[in-house]
Order: C-alpha cells, then structure tokens, then sequence
C-alpha cells in the first residue's frame, strides 16, 4: 500500500513541477521576447522618424 501511495504521490508531484515550471518558463519567455520586440520596434521607429 505504502508502495503505491509513494507512486501515486511522486506522479501527483511530478505534474505538478511540470506544470508550474512550464507556466513560468512560459511567462519568463513572453516577457523577454516583448521587451526584445518593443525595443526593435522603438528603434526602427525612431531611425525612421530621424530620417523623415
């Protein structure tokens, strides 16, 4: 019984990491590439605006 409960417990745990892990890799992510992307974006508009 002992046997299956750790198993059930560590899958139960293991989903749960995952999940959280993914969620904040995830968050992590979309706040660099937005960064990244408004700062090119600022860029280029203000070159254009310069040039203009």
């Amino acid at each position: 019984m002992s046997i299956v409960y750790a198993s059930i417990m560590s899958i139960v745990y293991a989903s749960i990491m995952s999940i959280v892990y993914a969620s904040i890799m995830s968050i992590v992510y979309a706040s660099i590439m937005s960064i990244v992307y408004a700062s090119i974006m600022s860029i280029v508009y203000a070159s254009i605006m310069s040039i203009v």
